[in-house]
This record gives C-alpha cells, sequence and structure tokens, in this order.
C-alpha cells in the first residue's frame, strides 16, 4: 500500500482546504470566480480595451482575450503584469 492510501487528505466540503498551520488545521475557502471572469470584470468596470491592456503589459490582444475566456491559464508573472496594468 502506498503513502498515498495509508494517510489521505482530509475531506473538506464543497472544494475546500485543509493546512496545517501552527499545530491548527485552517480551512481555506473554496475558490472564487476564475482569474480569466474576474480579469474582464475589472477591465470592463474600468472601460478599458484589450487593445489598451495589451499596449501597457505587452502581451497580444488575442493571448489576453483567451485568458478572459478561460481558455489559457496564465503564470503568475502575467497575473502580476495584468494586474499593474489594471
Amino acid at each position: 500500500m502506498d503513502d498515498f492510501n495509508r494517510n489521505p487528505e482530509p475531506h473538506t466540503p464543497h472544494g475546500s482546504h485543509l493546512f496545517e498551520k501552527g499545530g491548527r488545521a485552517m480551512t481555506i475557502a473554496k475558490k472564487g470566480q476564475p482569474i480569466g471572469k474576474r480579469l474582464s470584470k475589472m477591465r470592463r468596470e474600468k472601460k478599458l480595451t484589450l487593445k489598451y491592456l495589451a499596449n501597457e503589459t505587452g502581451l497580444s490582444t488575442n493571448f489576453i482575450s483567451q485568458v478572459e475566456k478561460g481558455e489559457v491559464i496564465p503564470p503568475v508573472s502575467v497575473i502580476l503584469q495584468l494586474s499593474r496594468a489594471l
């Protein structure tokens, strides 16, 4: 029997996770909106175009559009670029 079967992770409802901190388990809330939806919502709220965001970040409009649609999961460095431009 491998370690995975001997020591299963605790199950929590609704996609939450438990993490150990200082000897206590902490429940982390389930994930919010996908990054692409949040990006799209923020961009539209600020009335920014894909072209503007592309010019500010150096990313292509096509790539940003793919992120917004959830077709691509951007690396953390790209998320930081986008957040600074917003």
